[in-house]
């Protein structure tokens, strides 16, 4: 069962886990392309940070600060490999956007709300599996959808597989 409470990032496991996503924004943007909140900022009257664990294991982490009470930046989103696509990025996303409707705030610039994530994520994933089917390996295994990201320029969606060094192009969606 999966498990949200608000947790404390510099505590050991949710350290290796912050570690983890430093070095992964850090192989695939520029050092002025990351914008990486140190733990203290964290732990602000003005963040709520978020610990997923699945069975009692730390497995996603997760934090949403606001800004002058206007809108929410959601940071420090991760959840390990294996345990990706079992629900955990949406139970975190799901609190983060709960704590900020109970506080007066409705808008997350980048984020939509969850139902409409979701839906938009299925649909990526299903145009990922239908471009994946036509470009299977030799062994037959199709590469599995990595991550979504939007657009800076049409504000749409992008999406790139395992194993790319770079989001792929956008494809509108």
């Amino acid at each position: 069962m999966i498990t949200i409470t608000p947790g404390d990032p510099r505590t050991p496991a949710v350290k290796r886990l912050i570690d983890e996503l430093d070095r992964q924004q850090e192989a695939l943007y520029p050092p002025e392309s990351n914008h990486l909140d140190p733990l203290d900022v964290l732990r602000r009257a003005n963040v709520r940070f978020v610990v997923a664990t699945l069975d009692g294991e730390v497995v996603g982490c997760g934090a949403v600060k606001s800004m002058a009470d206007e809108y929410g930046e959601i940071k420090r989103m991760f959840v390990t490999p294996e345990v990706r696509g079992m629900g955990v990025g949406r139970a975190i996303l799901a609190d983060l956007e709960a704590h900020l409707i109970a506080n007066g705030i409705s808008d997350i610039p980048g984020v939509e709300r969850v139902g409409e994530f979701e839906m938009r994520l299925k649909n990526l994933q299903i145009a990922a599996r239908q471009k994946n089917a036509r470009r299977r390996n030799v062994a037959g295994v199709s590469r599995q959808l990595h991550a979504v990201f939007r657009c800076s320029q049409c504000g749409g969606a992008y999406a790139f597989a395992r194993g790319q060094q770079r989001p792929g192009k956008c494809i509108g969606v």
